[in-house]
């Protein structure tokens, strides 16, 4: 298993191919992506306009936050991947940026 010592504290290293000679093979492969490459998870309850009152502001934020946060990333070198880009990347190890990040918002109590 793929391990990375600069992983943040908790965060468990996940194999999703079980094979290890397909594995590395896949891995050091240039054209497709190269090891230590991620993929954050980011989930969003809902984000409302500066100046709402937030439901819950453990799930919510503001839209003011949300490009400060997208700011952040950006600074720390997350660029943002589609939901087809991650199962390619994870199924069959398309190149993405080293740094990815995937930002879903479940805002399913809106209509």
């Amino acid at each position: 298993m793929f391990f990375y010592p600069r992983l943040r504290i908790g965060v468990e290293p996940q194999s999703y191919i079980e094979d290890q000679c397909t594995y590395l093979q896949m891995r050091w492969t240039f054209d497709l992506s190269q090891p230590g490459t991620v993929v954050v998870p980011i989930m969003f309850h809902s984000i409302v306009h500066t100046g709402t009152l937030l439901a819950d502001p453990n799930k919510d934020i503001t839209s003011d936050q949300f490009l400060a946060f997208v700011a952040y990333a950006r600074r720390l070198g997350f660029e943002t991947i589609t939901t087809r880009q991650l199962l390619d990347f994870l199924s069959g190890n398309a190149k993405i940026p080293l740094r990815s990040m995937m930002m879903i918002v479940d805002d399913a109590d809106r209509a």
